[in-house]
């Protein structure tokens, strides 16, 4: 089947559209999220999803009395945490461009937990939300495990369950686990562009890098001090979020994507998506945001460290922490964007926190 694109389209609304997973849709038609779409192209519809049903004329009715004129109801949806603006306008069955427009938002615009958005009425397949699992029969006592199931000498490796939750991203997911994301992907067969939702059950393989510590629960906040935070928390997923989707692109020096990057033009478009523009230079970079002492406090998800390069006098390196151990950065000719471990304190020049 072929799906003709239309004016206002674009590929995750295509994709709720043909009810297909969007990375299903980039890969049969081989493009990428960044690509570009233009009315009048034909896409090809994944297996398993349909064309969305044709709309047939209303047959001729015969004049009645003027009635007064139907006003759509008006539905209000409450902010949560983790929520995002695409993933509520398609779970409430509406295209983006409209829960855009209803609220006077743009694709930037930062919601906060708590906050109203007026819904339009639903014009799009609204997903049926996961089946609860019904509850297992108890099982019979266990039996002990036979001595000899495994060669004498040799780990028998055992991978966990994550049940993904509401806000997770794949990247999160991976380090809060302790496993690289490549090795997330590869045992459950997915790529940086494939999509999870609340509910859906991964694979976790065995931990190799460390785990980072449970947060300490903070002491209550007002109102004002809880909005606020939820806002910084909001934009730091969305910085992460936007970072995991450029894994593996390439190097290209002065370049700010979306085909390719180097390291400060990294930092600036993974920053434009939250409505914070930056210069695309590191030692300018380094002047922006707030001082942290890393060699005296935890180094945070989106802090942007700074290196002196080899052979350089001037900070010339930037990157984007995603824990307090790792970080994603593209860092020179013939590389890509990729997740390393952060330098040691002594390779550090500066650290700067971009979103307080």
């Amino acid at each position: 089947m072929v799906y003709t694109v239309k004016n206002g389209d674009y590929l995750v609304d295509i994709a709720t559209k043909l009810g297909v997973r969007i990375g299903d849709l980039l890969d049969v038609n081989k493009l990428t999220i960044a690509s570009a779409i233009h009315p009048g192209d034909q896409l090809a519809v994944p297996v398993g999803g349909a064309l969305p049903a044709a709309t047939a004329p209303a047959a001729p009715v015969a004049a009645a009395a003027p009635t007064a004129p139907v006003v759509a109801p008006v539905t209000e949806y409450i902010v949560k945490n983790g929520d995002y603006l695409m993933r509520i306008a398609a779970n409430n069955g509406v295209t983006f461009k409209a829960l855009l427009a209803a609220n006077k938002l743009t694709p930037t615009s930062l919601i906060v937990a708590g906050s109203k958005l007026i819904l339009p009425p639903a014009t799009l397949p609204i997903p049926v939300a996961p089946v609860a699992p019904v509850a297992p029969v108890a099982p019979a006592a266990p039996v002990a495990p036979v001595a000899l199931a495994a060669p004498v000498g040799l780990p028998v490796v055992v991978n966990t369950e994550y049940v993904v939750k509401s806000g997770d991203y794949l990247m999160g997911i991976a380090v809060s686990n302790g496993v690289t994301l490549k090795a997330l992907l590869a045992l459950n067969k997915m790529t940086v562009s494939s999509s999870i939702f609340a509910g859906t059950k991964l694979a976790v393989p065995p931990a190799t890098l460390p785990i980072p510590a449970a947060p300490q629960p903070a002491a209550p906040a007002t109102a004002a001090t809880n909005g606020a935070a939820t806002a910084q928390q909001t934009a730091i997923a969305t910085v992460l979020s936007f970072l995991q989707g450029e894994l593996g692109k390439p190097y290209l020096f002065n370049s700010a994507g979306p085909d390719a990057y180097d390291c400060s033009g990294l930092v600036v478009a993974a920053f434009r998506q939250v409505g914070i523009k930056l210069p695309h230079q590191s030692l300018l970079l380094s002047q922006k945001g707030t001082n942290v002492d890393w060699r005296a406090v935890d180094i945070q998800a989106g802090d942007l460290i700074f290196q002196i390069g080899v052979g350089k006098t001037i900070i010339s390196h930037v990157g984007i922490a995603i824990s307090s151990t790792q970080w994603v950065a593209s860092a020179r000719t013939g590389d890509v964007v990729k997740i390393t471990t952060i330098p040691v304190d002594d390779k550090i020049q500066a650290v700067r926190r971009i979103i307080n």
